[in-house]
């Protein structure tokens, strides 16, 4: 984490709150639509900026989708080739756990 990740979450959350402040005072439809969706759009951007700082492995995310089980924390003193190797084994116990199909 830099300073600049400081300063851009600093400049996105003074963003959303003049965004959210004009679209609540603005009388025309069109502007608190625009208003409306800039504030979204830095909504959005402020919590991809916090989700960047939490030590989570981006194959969490997915693994839903994919049956991996595992809690996707990233564990202090663990190598890139050790958490990649936990993460392939994680794979294989859940296809070996799947059942067939056919």
């Amino acid at each position: 984490m830099h300073a600049f990740f400081i300063v851009s979450v600093v400049i996105v959350t003074g963003l959303l709150t003049a965004s959210v402040y004009m679209a609540a005072t603005s009388a025309d439809p069109a502007a608190i639509t625009g208003w409306s969706l800039m504030a979204a759009f830095a909504f959005l951007g402020l919590v991809e900026h916090l989700f960047l700082v939490l030590p989570v492995r981006d194959a969490a995310l997915w693994s839903w989708a994919t049956g991996r089980t595992g809690s996707g924390f990233i564990r202090r003193g663990q190598g890139a080739a050790k958490q990649l190797q936990s993460s392939q084994e994680d794979g294989r116990v859940a296809k070996s756990a799947a059942p067939a199909t056919g």
